[in-house]
């Protein structure tokens, strides 16, 4: 790892840096009993919370992945490192996952669905991620209009079977990582903005008109594979994103 003689200039944290994002990918089959011993107090009671073992799997994973991926920049043991999780509208321990201030200003974005785990890492600027499974019991078109404008929906007419589904979570993880990056969460419905249709590159199309003024932002389509979609949202110019398998960081 190259961590250099100040830990808070830009550019010094494993090839972190300003316009870069890195994408770590991991499985919830890469969870192992030892990763019990990364989390902390808040994590093992909402893990315990969770009643299904594939829940539960993927919950482990993400959070060794995350855990395992700030070790690796900050240079320290991943159960050592402070995680906030403040929800900013209740107070409850639900909210995005934040880097305490002190150890630097470090970003990221947590997601996990289906057979897919996934963390983007960002230097100084908000980021989201999001992916989901293509599955043909998805109830598309009782999602549509909590998910799509009017001109986003026509984009799928014409479409059937599981390429209607894809196109439907290819619309789906894009509005969601936007949203993860604004951290506004329920309060900014995905219906009320709008991107590009799944065929072509990403894009914020229209904000809604409490929006105008907001930062750039930068939207990426990822690869995750097994019949997964996936989306990256970065505040403003996101020029490089990397991905990277983050099965080892889970040992």
């Amino acid at each position: 790892m190259d961590r250099r003689d100040h830990p808070g200039r830009p550019g010094v944290l494993g090839g972190l840096q300003p316009g870069v994002c890195h994408v770590w990918w991991a499985r919830p089959s890469d969870a192992r009993p030892p990763l019990l011993a990364v989390l902390d107090s808040n994590e093992r009671q909402r893990l315990r919370a969770l009643r299904r073992q594939a829940d539960r799997d993927r919950f482990l994973a993400a959070c060794g992945l995350m855990r395992g991926a700030l070790g690796r920049y900050l240079g320290q043991p991943p159960s050592t490192i402070t995680i906030l999780r403040t929800c900013s509208g209740c107070g409850r321990l639900h909210g995005k996952p934040r880097l305490a201030p002190r150890l630097g200003p470090i970003e990221l974005s947590v997601s996990h669905g289906g057979d897919r785990v996934v963390v983007a890492v960002t230097w100084d600027t908000p980021v989201g991620v999001d992916v989901e499974p293509i599955s043909a019991d998805l109830p598309v078109d009782k999602l549509l209009p909590q998910v799509l404008t009017p001109r986003e929906a026509e984009a799928l007419n014409g479409l059937s079977g599981m390429g209607r589904v894809t196109g439907f979570l290819t619309y789906w993880t894009r509005k969601e990582a936007v949203v993860k990056a604004l951290g506004e969460g329920l309060t900014m419905p995905m219906a009320g903005f709008q991107v590009t249709p799944p065929r072509e590159p990403p894009r914020i199309t229209a904000w809604p008109t409490a929006a105008r003024g907001r930062e750039p932002m930068s939207l990426h389509d990822l690869h995750p594979g097994g019949h997964h979609v996936a989306s990256l949202a970065v505040h403003g110019d996101c020029w490089q994103v990397v991905e990277q398998d983050g099965s080892a960081l889970l040992d």
